[in-house]
């Protein structure tokens, strides 16, 4: 009994580590080019809703700007590469909640007694 759990369990970890060399193999001698640069580049984003955001893309020499929504990605509008990208940042902004929470986490202000 024991040796034939023993030899299922042998069995078992020559078969994933056969599987796991056969995939290292089969990536690194695929012939594929590998990507070695990502051509889109986020340049900034806003979040619009809880599952909306319109985000700029920089391909090439042009900017997209899309509209991200649940299971949509939409052109928005086509610009050319802009030199300034300063101006097209968004400061974070805080949320209404943290917002509350800071307000009732300060201290409060001693009261005066008369």
């Amino acid at each position: 009994m024991n040796s034939a759990l023993l030899q299922a369990f042998g069995s078992l970890v020559i078969v994933v580590a056969v599987m796991f060399i056969g995939a290292w193999l089969f990536r690194r001698f695929s012939g594929l080019p590998a990507i070695k640069k990502n051509p889109i580049k986020i340049v900034s984003g806003v979040r619009l809703g809880a599952r909306e955001r319109v985000v700029v893309l920089e391909i090439a020499d042009t900017w997209l700007v899309v509209g991200v929504a649940n299971g949509q990605v939409n052109t928005l509008h086509t610009l050319p590469r802009q030199t300034n990208v300063s101006e097209f940042q968004i400061a974070p902004q805080k949320s209404s909640f943290s917002q509350w929470l800071s307000q009732f986490s300060a201290k409060p202000k001693p009261r005066k007694r008369f």
